[in-house]
């Protein structure tokens, strides 16, 4: 039995794919001709185990379409609103999607869970939920196979991860300084992006490495 979920596919806008809810991306915005059997290789769901239904009376939960980003940025916040409004009053929870490495402001609502990838666990309320990036299989894009396999122990170990982990101490005041710029426009309800830790993330990661060094 799959779980019914009720959306607006009005909100979806093509050209800011990005911002559609990760877990309605199986089913918005796919060409006419493609089949159930390509959604599951391709995201390894299908209509068995999720069904868009148009009544929110019908459904189990009710999915915000896009991140809550894209109502900021284009002045769309009254119609997320507006779908929480009717979604609550069908007694649903509401899942939202908060985009980015950074995140943006969003409404204390009674019901609303949001997902995100960003954000500091002490510093977010308790409906704010992480969960992981979907990204293509590593193994298949670099190494063309599925089987997790153990790679050989070379002389010189080996650290992998997303950034850059060198820079210099400039660089690290000019970042310190748009943090600084970034946060106080947050506080001062001149933006909506959500305020930063000022320690740099580049100096972060080049001492991490230099310690890892020493060692």
């Amino acid at each position: 039995m799959p779980i019914k979920l009720y959306t607006d596919p009005e909100h979806y806008r093509p050209e800011l794919r990005t911002y559609l809810h990760p877990l309605l991306r199986p089913f918005i915005g796919k060409s006419p001709g493609f089949t159930d059997t390509e959604r599951r290789e391709m995201y390894g769901l299908g209509t068995n185990d999720f069904q868009i239904v148009a009544n929110p009376r019908q459904a189990q939960v009710a999915i915000l379409p896009m991140a809550w980003n894209f109502y900021h940025y284009h002045d769309h916040l009254h119609r997320a609103l507006a779908f929480y409004e009717r979604s609550r009053k069908a007694g649903l929870p509401v899942f939202s999607w908060n985009a980015g490495d950074f995140g943006v402001r969003v409404p204390e609502l009674e019901g609303l869970i949001v997902h995100r990838c960003s954000g500091y666990r002490s510093k977010l309320p308790p409906n704010h939920r992480g969960m992981p990036v979907f990204i293509a299989d590593p193994l298949k894009r670099w190494y063309g196979r599925e089987e997790v396999f153990l790679r050989e122990k070379g002389e010189k170990p080996v650290v992998g991860f997303c950034g850059q982990a060198k820079g210099t101490w400039p660089k690290y005041a000019l970042d310190v300084l748009r943090t600084g710029w970034r946060n106080l426009r947050y506080h001062l309800h001149l933006s909506q992006d959500d305020p930063q830790s000022y320690y740099p993330s580049t100096l972060l990661r080049q001492r991490a490495l230099e310690a890892l060094e020493r060692d």
